[in-house]
């Protein structure tokens, strides 16, 4: 919060999946005042299930953190 509280810009690299994820940083950065950009990528599935698990992810996690996703959308805040 001190970078934010004075003026400096910040990254906040996080998976926040869900609406419900993001809601805390975009309600806090608001009461200060401050605009929430939203960037993120995409690639096809199979290729990320396979980079994941070329990182030790499970198959199943995998597939439970797709079913969580919500994409980003100017109605949370974002501006």
């Amino acid at each position: 919060g001190w970078y934010l509280l004075h003026g400096h810009p910040v990254i906040y690299d996080a998976a926040n999946l869900s609406r419900q994820m993001r809601r805390p940083l975009i309600q806090l950065a608001h009461a200060l005042g401050i605009d929430v950009h939203a960037a993120w990528t995409s690639c096809n599935p199979s290729v990320q299930q396979e980079r994941l698990q070329e990182t030790g992810y499970a198959p199943s996690l995998v597939q439970q953190l797709q079913q969580i996703w919500e994409p980003p959308n100017t109605d949370e805040g974002f501006a």
